[in-house]
């Protein structure tokens, strides 16, 4: 797990405030078997790399590390994952903050955040399938926020919803195919 961590210059990204040097240790704080750890790594991200909605530089170099950690079983706070997840997806930033995608691209910040984001479109509808889990709502909330990917998941939430069995979250996952599919 977090094979290449250390090959991001994190001392050269831009996070609130100043560069984003103790990005690595919490990341890795996210897996901790300690709940206190995992809180602090949480705000030790959610205060400097989202703030208030406004997105820096270091979120996009984030993003795959916090995939990794949905999809590691030892995870104890996915929830938290969600969260971050959640907020920088949904985060802003000038247009004219760029840079540069896996595939060379140079995209604005918030679009680039957005689409790394929604390659981990498969790991967000295995946790809402899994009518065990204790974070389907906060996936489901994440699959949500990109709507404009609403053809790649519909299908798979309408599937769920006729069989779905809890009530509860049968309600939600139809307010979600409602909202996505008024949104195509």
């Amino acid at each position: 797990m977090f094979e290449t961590l250390e090959s991001i210059p994190w001392d050269q990204l831009r996070q609130a405030p100043g560069d984003a040097h103790q990005v690595p240790e919490a990341l890795r704080g996210l897996m901790s078997k300690s709940m206190d750890t995992c809180n602090a790594s949480y705000w030790k991200l959610d205060n400097h790399v989202v703030v208030q909605s406004d997105l820096y530089e270091s979120a996009f170099y984030v993003v795959p590390f916090l995939l990794e950690i949905l999809n590691s079983p030892e995870c104890l706070r996915r929830d938290l994952v969600y969260n971050l997840l959640y907020e920088i997806g949904n985060g802003y930033a000038p247009i004219t903050i760029l840079c540069q995608d896996d595939t060379g691209s140079v995209l604005p910040l918030q679009q680039a955040c957005r689409e790394r984001i929604a390659g981990g479109i498969e790991t967000y509808l295995k946790e809402v399938e899994e009518p065990n889990s204790k974070v389907r709502t906060n996936a489901l909330e994440l699959l949500a926020s990109l709507k404009e990917y609403g053809k790649t998941f519909l299908p798979r939430l309408e599937l769920l919803w006729l069989r779905e069995v809890d009530n509860q979250f049968k309600q939600e996952l139809k307010e979600i195919i409602r909202l996505v599919r008024e949104s195509e």
